[in-house]
């Protein structure tokens, strides 16, 4: 760590103090994320993942401090961005793959980050989108384990969202598709009044019945 930087670390420890204001805590945690960073780029991982664990502990510390003094919740913003970003840069791995668990996270700080900053707030457009990407991401992991309550409640969380105005055709249709693999899965497990319950329309249509000469008798 470069003299200065150790400097700048030794104050922002002193200044993030209990009862500091959550500008502190920020100024903290950008300083570790900064050097988490470095360490990575430099090829030295087991300090980057040191320095990223101080970054997110700064935030948090800087979170608890804020709901035990009462802060307004406009000063608790920065923080709730900060964790947005560091989780960000977990949700997609080396190898490509993304990570749910991260892109949950990601999506709750940016949520709760919209909820806090004032709505002339320079980070406000990059946090929607961070938040839009989360909630997709997940819909699609939900999806791909078929597990369709999770996604619907995604799909209403994405339409609920800023980034839902221009997706709503998109989002109908996917709630649609959701919908009827619902009430196909009730249908497998012989509960055909629920599918038609809640699909009727959809599965009932003449047009996608089997042919009259080759449906059973029974």
């Amino acid at each position: 760590i470069h003299p200065s930087v150790f400097q700048q670390i030794q104050a922002a420890e002193q200044a993030a103090a209990p009862g500091a204001a959550p500008a502190a805590f920020v100024q903290l945690g950008e300083l570790y994320a900064g050097l988490a960073q470095a360490a990575v780029a430099e090829g030295s991982s087991p300090a980057g993942e040191r320095f990223y664990a101080q970054a997110v502990a700064a935030y948090s510390d800087g979170l608890h401090q804020a709901d035990v003094a009462a802060a307004p919740p406009q000063e608790v913003g920065g923080l709730h961005a900060g964790l947005a970003a560091l989780y960000r840069g977990r949700v997609v791995a080396a190898d490509g793959t993304s990570s749910p668990q991260y892109s949950e996270l990601m999506t709750s700080e940016a949520s709760a980050a919209l909820q806090t900053l004032p709505a002339d707030d320079a980070h406000r457009a990059e946090l929607e989108r961070w938040q839009a990407e989360g909630l997709r991401l997940l819909l699609t992991d939900a999806r791909r384990r078929g597990d369709v309550g999770v996604a619907l409640d995604l799909i209403d969380r994405l339409a609920n969202s800023s980034a839902g105005a221009g997706t709503a055709n998109f989002l109908a249709e996917e709630r649609q598709a959701l919908v009827v693999q619902q009430a196909l899965e009730l249908l497998e497990r012989g509960d055909r009044p629920a599918a038609l319950a809640l699909a009727g329309d959809a599965i009932a249509d003449p047009a996608l019945q089997a042919p009259a000469d080759s449906r059973t008798l029974f």
